[in-house]
């Protein structure tokens, strides 16, 4: 696949869908961490991976956010936020606390700190970050006219509560902690993975402690060896919901920590509990769309309550149109053919319009599919062969056993 495509036109989307898209830029201008939420996509979205027709625009507006977001907390604001958290001063609490930052982003900021002889990574949130956040979230409602026009049979209502909830979840340091702990302890079978153990004495709304992971992540350079970074990260994210029945929902590169004997996951916090069940027939149909079987299929889709028969049946032919050839076989997945599958998806748009307006997904599956969305994008700055399917299909059978 050729990596410009300049003769290529950007498809006209539906007015409905248009109009979606223009009510969520609108949100993302009028609210005070609209900017936050930007420089997090940042985070997510691979350049090389957007259609060239758009890729400088992207390219500028993400990171005049990341620019405005980026501002380090001086050294003394950490320490009274510290402070204020753990009741004392730092300096009674750790060894050691490095005044330099390990890193710096548009809701947090890491130090480096010494506990009891063992290296820490001391995560601190951006003061008055979640009040902000907490009032911006009411603006969402103006969604939500505008989701009801793309998805008819969806109860919107209920889908932007959920958004609320597991956004307030994220900015939960205490909360993700605690998440973070159990996906440590589970994981410690599942071999190339390493995520930190929490400290959990020290964890609150707006800290959270953990063991410090050493090397270079996936954002700062590449890895020797991507089809076992690209294994190892299908076999953590899609053996979660297996495992321990969390969606890990926010795989992104900065998290990733390339380790001499595998990889090593930051962030895993972020994650939301799922239905076993359902997730296993999620996986039925991904299997029956890899082995071209239309009414295993429609059995599965029809068995998750998402789309009647017919729809369901027209659903198979458009998402084979889409993607079959990344789901049979071994596939070179980079960044040109995320931006292949951009262009095939939007050309798609106003046929998969009939498809999104009798959907009835339920909220819950709202983290998962952020889950897989982000997945994709992230396997796609590896540039590995591998069968992807097939690997998918192994961890969320297998777990992490």
């Amino acid at each position: 696949m050729p990596a410009e495509r300049p003769g290529v036109a950007s498809p006209a989307l539906p007015v409905v869908v248009r109009a979606l898209v223009d009510a969520a830029l609108a949100l993302v201008r009028q609210s005070s961490s609209g900017p936050v939420a930007l420089a997090r996509l940042r985070g997510v979205v691979d350049l090389e991976a957007i259609p060239p027709r758009w890729r400088s625009r992207v390219g500028r507006e993400l990171e005049t956010a990341v620019e405005a977001t980026g501002e380090p907390l001086a050294f003394g604001r950490v320490e009274r936020e510290l402070h204020s958290a753990w009741g004392e001063r730092p300096d009674r609490v750790l060894d050691a606390l490095e005044p330099k930052p390990l890193a710096v982003t548009a809701t947090a900021q890491v130090h480096r700190g010494e506990l009891d002889g063992r290296a820490v990574a001391v995560k601190v949130r951006r003061p008055g970050l979640d009040g902000a956040v907490r009032s911006d979230l009411g603006l969402m409602d103006a969604l939500g006219p505008p989701l009801g026009r793309v998805f008819g049979s969806l109860d919107v209502g209920a889908l932007l509560r959920e958004a609320r909830e597991r956004v307030l979840d994220d900015l939960d340091l205490e909360h993700a902690g605690a998440t973070q702990q159990r996906l440590a302890r589970a994981s410690r079978r599942l071999d190339g993975v390493t995520v930190p153990a929490v400290v959990s004495d020290l964890s609150a709304p707006g800290v959270l402690v953990c063991d410090l992971l050493d090397g270079p992540t996936l954002a700062s350079r590449p890895p020797d060896d991507p089809g076992a970074v690209a294994r190892a990260l299908i076999a953590f994210t899609l053996g979660a919901p297996r495992a321990v029945a969390l969606a890990p929902a926010d795989p992104r590169a900065e998290n990733v920590v390339l380790l001499g004997d595998g990889i090593g996951l930051l962030g895993v916090g972020a994650a939301r509990a799922v239905d076993r069940a359902r997730a296993e027939r999620g996986l039925e149909a991904l299997g029956a769309l890899r082995a071209s079987d239309r009414a295993g299929f429609v059995a599965a889709v029809q068995g998750l309550a998402l789309l009647p028969a017919e729809a369901a049946g027209d659903a198979y032919d458009l998402l084979d149109e889409l993607i079959g050839d990344i789901l049979r076989g071994p596939v070179r997945f980079d960044a040109v053919a995320v931006s292949d599958l951009i262009d095939r998806a939007l050309a798609a748009v106003a046929r998969a319009l009939p498809l999104t307006e009798r959907l009835t997904a339920e909220p819950a599956d709202l983290w998962p599919l952020r889950m897989l969305v982000q997945l994709a994008a992230l396997l796609g700055r590896l540039g590995a062969t591998e069968d992807f399917c097939a690997l998918a299909l192994a961890a969320g059978r297998d777990g992490w056993a």
